[in-house]
C-alpha cells in the first residue's frame, strides 16, 4: 500500500460515500477528513496541507500527490480501478 492516504470529503456526499465505501472494499487504510461547505478555514486548510486547489470533493491525498475527483470517477460516476494508487 502506497504512503498515508486521506480522503478529502463531505457531508451528504454521495460520490463521497461511494469513494469510501471503494476504500473500505479494497482494504484500504486511510483517515477521511470532512470538509465544512463554504467555510473558509476548511478551504484554507485544504490548500496550505494537501496541496489541494480543485474544485470538486472527494479527493484523496496518498503520500505527497493529490488525487482529484477526474482522476478517481469515470464520466458516468462510477469509481475507477484505482489498484495503481492503493498499491
Amino acid at each position: 500500500m502506497a504512503g498515508s492516504m486521506i480522503m478529502l470529503g463531505k457531508d451528504n456526499c454521495p460520490q463521497c460515500e461511494k469513494l469510501e465505501r471503494y476504500l473500505k472494499a479494497h482494504g484500504a487504510v486511510f483517515e477521511i477528513h470532512k470538509i465544512r461547505e463554504g467555510n473558509a478555514q476548511d478551504l484554507s486548510d485544504l490548500r496550505t496541507n494537501y496541496g489541494f486547489f480543485g474544485r470538486a470533493l472527494p479527493a484523496l491525498v496518498v503520500g505527497h500527490r493529490v488525487y482529484e475527483y477526474n482522476d478517481l470517477f469515470a464520466a458516468d460516476g462510477h469509481v475507477l480501478d484505482l489498484g495503481g494508487i492503493l498499491k
